[in-house]
Parts: C-alpha cells; sequence; structure tokens
C-alpha cells in the first residue's frame, strides 16, 4: 500500500457516505483528510516529540491515538512513514497504536486497511485490534 492507495481509499469513502441513505456525512459530520495533509501532521508530530520529549513516534511507550479514525488513513500512513519496521510489532503487540471510529463499516475498513500496510511493512500478517468501533465523544 502507500499514497496512492490510501487515496483511493479515502475517496472510496468519502463516496460511500455520501450516497448512504441515512445521510451519514451531514449528520455525523464524516470527512476525510487528503494524503498529502495526513503526512504533513504526522511527519510535524513525529518531530514534535523528537524536539520536545526527545522520542520519536517508534519509542517503546509512545502511544499513538486516532480519535477519528475514518478509513485508518493517520495511522495507516504514520505506519508507512515514521514508524521503524524493527519497532512496529512490539508497538501493535503493546496496544500503541489505536483508533476509535462511530461507524461500523468504516471501522471494518480501517482495521483491514490497517492490516494489509503492516503486512506490507513486515512480509507477514499480524491482526490488528487497536480499532475500536465507539464514539469518541462517549469515552
Amino acid at each position: 500500500m502507500g499514497v496512492d492507495d490510501q487515496e483511493k481509499l479515502r475517496k472510496e469513502y468519502d463516496k460511500k457516505a455520501l450516497e448512504a441513505p441515512d445521510r451519514l456525512q451531514e449528520k455525523l459530520g464524516v470527512v476525510t483528510t487528503p494524503t498529502e495533509v495526513v503526512d504533513f501532521i504526522n511527519r510535524s508530530i513525529n518531530q514534535i516529540c523528537q524536539k520536545e520529549f526527545g522520542k520519536s513516534v517508534s519509542d517503546d511507550g509512545v502511544k499513538i491515538l486516532d480519535p477519528f479514525t475514518g478509513t485508518g488513513i493517520f495511522l495507516a500512513r504514520m505506519i508507512e512513514t515514521e514508524i521503524e519496521s524493527d519497532k512496529l510489532e512490539k508497538k501493535i503487540e503493546t496496544d500503541e497504536l489505536e483508533g476509535y471510529e462511530i461507524v461500523p463499516e468504516g471501522a471494518e475498513i480501517a482495521k483491514e486497511n490497517l492490516e494489509n500496510v503492516i503486512k506490507d511493512k513486515l512480509g507477514k500478517k499480524i491482526p490488528f485490534d487497536g480499532i475500536k468501533n465507539i464514539d469518541t465523544f462517549e469515552q
């Protein structure tokens, strides 16, 4: 997977949300962030963590939480571009990557997306249970 795959997934999700009979996009404010913006934000987060705390997003104990996961693009791109391969499996095992999504279909898409990204990065399939189908505002 990569930028093009994430952008395609984002556009498909936007289209489904717009076409949903229950006006999902309007009711819940469903919007997706362009990949270039996601990459800028993720890069900035990693740089700020390094400058202010002396830690990378790859380091043990640094938890990454996406409160409005959608398709999982923020976590997917963080895995692809900012988290070191040799530290990824431990981050998954210690629940240091987590995302919340209110839309059940979105949570399913995010889980599948992240498992594919992880497989591409590590060369093996690892189950990812870090996506929770919950309302962030009720937590």
